[in-house]
């Protein structure tokens, strides 16, 4: 499997090393409202999210329109409801996309959306979209990958529909046409997920297998698994964002408020810078040196010339590693030999003063 750890997302580097860049997810939640479309771009920029998504598709063309209730939902969230009719209630219209593109780039907020189908690919193209999203589902349609590839954008790629099986096919695939610029997302496809089956060391062995930037698409009902996988290397994180969870749309009950989004945009940062960086042990830093207190060898009482070491006149301390006393690491170097010259007492025990 080909390797590409970092590339350009918009006007950030992701990847291994880079701080996590969020997505704020639309989706449905503008409940066909086009200003209030716009209130939850100028929420995902106030939050400092990096960018925000939308959803393009047309509802005749994502599924069957019609009533066979093969096509009805069973279980989750939207049981009982015909897959058409739910797509009615949550599409992006076709003539919001452009306005809604200008009114993220006055904001200076990236912009980007998952296409379910050709059109969609090429509108978004004609818009200039800097990367395109490929929902779980969508991670089987390797026709639209191929248009998708075609474009030359970055790949964000859900896996929620997928095994590991079909997503080492599908990244084969997209490789096999020369195209690298690919993060994968892992996403568990309930909605909402519960944290028992978010499953996050899959992070970890994703990007074992792939050696690609690695993320979350976080369907939970919270922030906790989202800062988690930092922890684990994600580097993007996307979470649905609503104005309320009161809300009648279909995925406010999975999604974030304001305040819940600024959060996980200040700690998931917060989390990375600490979790970030070289391996290094405490006694590694470089730090004020007088600030650190070491433990030590020092006299406890006033030792002769020849007199033997042992712990009556020893002590041992924590002093200013300043005085780079003997290491009480080094004591077995000590015991038992005899002191060179006369030492006072609390005094650091220094190797000079040691007859070999």
């Amino acid at each position: 499997m080909k390797s590409n750890s970092h590339f350009s997302l918009g006007n950030q580097i992701i990847g291994e090393g880079y701080r996590p860049y969020i997505i704020a997810e639309i989706s449905g939640n503008h409940l066909g409202d086009f200003d209030r479309a716009k209130k939850l771009i100028d929420i995902a920029k106030q939050s400092g999210a990096d960018a925000v998504k939308l959803q393009t598709f047309q509802p005749h063309k994502i599924t069957l329109s019609n009533n066979d209730s093969r096509f009805r939902l069973k279980s989750g969230s939207w049981a009982g409801e015909n897959l058409s009719d739910l797509y009615e209630k949550t599409y992006t219209p076709w003539e919001w996309h452009s306005p809604l593109f200008e009114y993220a780039k006055k904001l200076d907020i990236n912009i980007l959306s998952s296409p379910f189908d050709f059109d969609a690919v090429d509108l978004l193209s004609s818009l200039g979209s800097f990367a395109y999203k490929v929902a779980s589902n969508e991670a089987h349609d390797w026709p639209l990958i191929e248009k998708i590839i075609e474009k030359g954008k970055p790949i964000i790629l859900s896996t929620g529909a997928s095994t590991k099986n079909d997503l080492i096919k599908t990244i084969e695939f997209i490789q096999n046409h020369g195209f690298m610029d690919i993060c994968i997302l892992h996403c568990i496809s309930a909605y909402p997920a519960k944290l028992s089956e978010m499953s996050l060391n899959t992070i970890t062995d994703i990007k074992e297998l792939f050696r690609l930037p690695v993320g979350i698409s976080d369907h939970s009902l919270d922030i906790y698994s989202s800062l988690t996988s930092v922890c684990l290397g994600a580097c993007v994180i996307e979470k649905h964002i609503t104005i309320s969870r009161e809300d009648k749309s279909p995925d406010a009950k999975f999604s974030l408020e304001p305040d819940e989004l600024t959060k996980l945009c200040k700690l998931s940062k917060e989390i990375w810078q600490a979790t970030n960086g070289n391996i290094v042990y405490g006694g590694d830093r470089d730090l004020e040196k007088d600030s650190i207190f070491t433990r030590q060898i020092w006299s406890k009482s006033y030792i002769k010339k020849n007199e033997k070491f042992n712990w009556e006149n020893l002590q041992s301390i924590r002093a200013p590693s300043s005085e780079k006393g003997i290491s009480t690491m080094e004591f077995q170097k000590v015991i038992n030999k005899k002191a060179k010259i006369e030492i006072n007492p609390n005094q650091p025990l220094k190797k000079e003063y040691i007859i070999d």
